[in-house]
């Protein structure tokens, strides 16, 4: 029986409940925390849909997207930032995006006065990346970010000027835009603040366009037909052209903390973009019931601010801080408060974190993967292949089987404060099961070695990228398949020597 365009189509209409959403911001590796700096629906039985009209405001940042998260993550211009996108946005099942939904992959920046008054959408957006179809490997970009396990890691540009930012990243599925004349995008916001950069604020403002109103539906790339064979391979992207600028900063970094929004230092639970604060010392029968009151009160602000990743951080801060303060007051003990642990709950990634696809983007040096230029944002060229394409990472980690999930403790003292301690014992009612692959200690990825090789910042390695292993926090070792690793399936059989150590030369 012949497979029709018809018949594509119905099957794409049986799952409608297979769409995507931006959960977590991974920076230089490490997870800021799921739904932490990121503008999130509050529905979230509709938070993985996509945007419903193509001239709503929902087109900025999502549904509910005008409404600021309470915090801001901090980086540098030039930073390597992961996004991590999830069919299920607690983690309770894998899957990133159905893999009917096939399309083009996009990011925008767009530079605010203010985080917290600042709506979204408007004006000032700028595009500095995206990806079409790949004619040379016949995949989508959405394909590739399957690929990777729903993790898409890009330079913030270095010519980004120091202050706050709106990052938004844009996913198309096409498997409905010729035959129902419905493109469907995927949209998501984390709240940035650069803390350097260089001292032109008006660099963003000659290639800027507005949102809503940067595509309007009548484009090639909203009606194309991924389903029509042959397929047409020049694919042309809805929006403007990428526009990377490149440039020093202007003085020292700012601060990583102490600006609107910052992280608060001293969270003892934290979900999303709640904190869970230590409570003042008391002694008596009635200060402590206050005490149990109060820590409830604290909990509730944390469940009104929940976002559609989930509310385990709620639940841990009211069943081991609150009740356990209970517990105290119950047997007399009415000094305190006590000394509580708190897991962290903590859903793990699914692979290792890929390369940027627009490396060099964050280089001072002016090496960008993109023109720099003067020129005004316009309508795309017709193009098959991206200025930089997203590389891919193998399926399973050739450094060995993941370690098992850490679970961070927190515990509370009256005397001495908040402290810290790691148990390797998960939660109870966690992902257990998920693969979790720990970034580790950091490392300077400036650095060169003897070879001349510039050491890898994120695990890729070999001819490809032109990184070497050694040195690196990933492992000494580069594998047949391009990545950083130290065990034997990366220091053994094919090991690439001339980009780090193999066999028995490898002490790592």
């Amino acid at each position: 029986m012949k497979f029709t365009t018809a018949m594509a189509a119905l099957l794409a209409t049986r799952l409608v409940s297979a769409h995507t959403l931006l959960t977590t911001v991974h920076i230089e590796g490490e997870s800021q925390g799921d739904g932490t700096c990121i503008r999130m629906p509050r529905d979230s039985a509709t938070s993985t849909s996509p945007v419903k009209g193509l001239t709503s405001k929902d087109m900025a940042c999502g549904t509910d997207g005008e409404i600021p998260a309470a915090f801001v993550c901090p980086v540098s211009a030039g930073s390597t930032l992961t996004f991590e996108y999830r069919e299920w946005p607690d983690g309770r099942q894998g899957g990133a995006i159905d893999k009917s939904h096939r399309g083009p992959c996009s990011i925008y920046v767009k530079r605010v006065d203010d985080m917290f008054s600042d709506p979204a959408a408007g004006d000032g957006w700028t595009k500095i990346w995206h990806e079409g179809y790949d004619a040379d490997e016949g995949r989508w970009c959405t394909e590739k970010l399957m690929d990777n396990k729903g993790l898409l890691s890009f330079e913030l540009p270095s010519g980004l000027p120091a202050g706050d930012y709106i990052v938004r990243s844009e996913l198309l599925a096409l498997h409905q835009a010729a035959s129902k004349d419905d493109p469907q995008y995927y949209v998501g916001c984390v709240q940035l603040h650069i803390r350097d950069g260089p001292s032109d604020s008006s660099v963003l403002s000659r290639h800027a366009v507005s949102i809503p109103g940067h595509v309007d539906g009548s484009e090639p790339g909203n009606r194309f037909d991924i389903y029509k064979r042959p397929m047409d391979k020049n694919y042309e992207i809805p929006g403007p052209e990428p526009y990377s600028p490149v440039g020093k900063p202007a003085g020292k970094p700012g601060p990583a903390s102490g600006f609107p929004g910052a992280i608060p230092s001293g969270c003892l639970s934290k979900n999303a973009n709640w904190c869970g604060k230590a409570l003042p010392a008391y002694s008596g029968e009635l200060p402590c019931w206050a005490a149990v009151e109060a820590c409830f009160a604290q909990g509730s602000k944390c469940y009104d601010s929940t976002s559609p990743t989930g509310v385990k951080g709620c639940d841990n801060w009211n069943k081991y801080m609150c009740h356990g303060i209970q517990a105290e007051c119950r047997a007399k003990n009415v000094k305190g408060p006590p000394e509580v642990d708190i897991p962290v709950h903590k859903v793990p990634r699914k692979g290792p974190i890929p390369p940027a696809v627009n490396r060099g983007a964050g280089s001072r040096s002016g090496s960008s993967s993109f023109e720099s230029d003067d020129t005004p944002a316009e309508k795309p060229a017709v193009t098959s292949t991206a200025a930089a394409s997203i590389p891919t990472v193998p399926s399973t980690d050739d450094d060995g089987v993941p370690a098992s999930p850490v679970f961070v403790v927190v515990t509370s003292t009256s005397s001495s404060g908040p402290r810290a301690t790691a148990s390797s014992t998960p939660e109870t009612g966690s992902d257990s099961g998920s693969d979790d692959y720990d970034s580790g200690p950091k490392s300077d990825t400036g650095s060169r070695p003897d070879s001349g090789l510039t050491v890898s910042p994120d695990g890729s390695c070999g001819g490809d990228s032109g990184y070497t292993c050694l040195g690196s926090r990933f492992g000494n070792c580069c594998s047949r398949f391009g990545r950083c690793g130290r065990r034997s399936r990366a220091c053994g059989c094919h090991c690439q020597s001339a980009f780090g150590l193999c066999d028995e030369k490898s002490k790592d």
